[in-house]
């Protein structure tokens, strides 16, 4: 009995230090995935600092569109996911599969080309945009531009049509800026890219696009986790 005993706790205390390990790999690296315009616009810097604080923390950082990133967090492929929130164009869904909490919002502004006729104004109308070739970004962040042209045009029966889409935001700006069309835009992905061909003006009513971060239901944050909320809310 004494024999066996020993055996049944060796086990025990192997299985206890393997549960152990995995818990500590689990609490203390952290896998993210973001849109680009949320990457390179504002949350390097802030990775950066987080991770000069938690040297060991940054496990793997992913650059998608938001399907990618919904995917890769639903799949475990990383823990967290920061995208542009349009949980409510399927809440059920995002309420039966993930966590989210709002961690920054940015302007959705109109770009143009700098001697368009709609540049002589401070703001200009969603309708007004509606009248020109529209550039659209295929990148992230799509289904709420579509869903503000929806929302203004609605009163007139209107459907906006996309006459080019394009993935690269230096693409998208460059057709702009030659007048190929014009283009909303969130003013984080605008960051170190406009010039002097272009120019942004805010819409009437004005545009907000919310980012969230937001992970699996049935795998909860841990506490490096929580610090990268809590940093990126800073």
């Amino acid at each position: 009995v004494l024999a066996s005993a020993r055996k049944i706790m060796g086990e025990l205390q192997v299985l206890s230090h393997q549960v152990s390990h995995h818990h500590h790999e689990t609490d203390t690296t952290l896998k993210i995935a973001a849109i680009p315009s949320a990457l390179h616009g504002w949350l390097a810097s802030v990775l950066s600092v987080f991770s000069s604080r938690y040297p060991e923390a940054m496990g793997l950082v992913l650059e998608g569109v938001e399907e990618e990133i919904k995917e890769w967090v639903e799949s475990g492929v990383v823990d967290v996911g920061i995208t542009t929130d349009t949980t409510r164009l399927n809440l059920g869904y995002w309420r039966e599969h993930f966590d989210w909490q709002l961690i920054r919002q940015d302007e959705i502004v109109a770009v143009l080309p700098s001697s368009h006729p709609l540049s002589q104004h401070a703001s200009v109308s969603v309708s007004a945009l509606a009248e020109h070739p529209l550039v659209m970004s295929s990148g992230g962040c799509e289904a709420l531009i579509q869903q503000i042209f929806a929302n203004s045009l609605e009163a007139s029966e209107g459907v906006v049509q996309v006459d080019f889409w394009v993935r690269d935001t230096r693409t998208l700006l460059q057709m702009v800026a030659n007048g190929v069309g014009v283009s909303l835009v969130p003013t984080l992905a605008l960051v170190n890219k406009l010039n002097a061909d272009l120019v942004t003006r805010s819409l009437s009513p004005c545009g907000v696009r919310q980012l969230i971060a937001f992970w699996p239901k049935k795998k909860p944050l841990g506490p490096v986790g929580q610090q990268l909320l809590q940093a990126c809310g800073a």
